[in-house]
């Protein structure tokens, strides 16, 4: 669409979803995600994150489609052409910037079930959509112990002894959960 000139679908695209029957989840997802913000971070703050963080994902998936689309590559100019509407990348960087606020070990939980989720629907999915959630994740975890630094999150430290094992399970379940998405939600990803 800004190929097109229509520059306002960066704002207009938030509030529709493909189908009315994807209603349903948006908003749950989107009040799930954006409500436990509110409650770790504050209001003002989760709604300028939550804007921020969907206008960042939105302009930098469509400046990444611009810069690897080729030829060659048929998923980079198929993926190009396709339009995407929702909320769900604000939803998803709020979520990411307010896990910085959480105690450890759950601190690492979430950021490893938001990484994870990020990481395989973005490399094997590979929708637009799938595009911004894993930037707005990785803006998210990388931006939320700054933001959140004057809220006094836990400190957070080195991952513990009981941690590491964490890590490696979550490193190893990424190869059967991206088996798992690829057989129910076949798509046409990066890789």
């Amino acid at each position: 669409s800004f190929a097109a000139g229509r520059w306002w679908t960066l704002v207009t695209g938030a509030f529709f979803a493909l189908t009315p029957l994807f209603y349903l989840p948006m908003l749950g997802s989107f009040a799930l995600f954006v409500g436990w913000a509110e409650y770790h971070i504050g209001t003002r703050l989760t709604a300028a994150v939550t804007v921020v963080g969907q206008l960042l994902a939105v302009l930098g998936a469509s400046l990444f489609l611009l810069v690897v689309q080729t030829p060659a590559w048929p998923w980079s100019t198929q993926t190009a052409t396709q339009l995407d509407v929702g909320f769900s990348a604000g939803a998803l960087a709020v979520a990411a910037v307010a896990s910085a606020m959480l105690r450890p070990p759950w601190r690492l939980r979430v950021r490893l079930v938001l990484g994870i989720y990020a990481l395989v629907a973005a490399f094997y999915t590979g929708t637009p959509a799938d595009l911004e959630h894993f930037l707005a994740v990785a803006i998210g975890l990388a931006a939320g112990p700054r933001i959140t630094r004057g809220l006094n999150p836990p400190a957070s430290g080195r991952p513990s002894r009981r941690e590491w094992p964490l890590l490696a399970v979550a490193r190893l379940l990424m190869v059967p959960v991206s088996s798992v998405v690829t057989h129910f939600v076949p798509g046409d990803g990066p890789l």
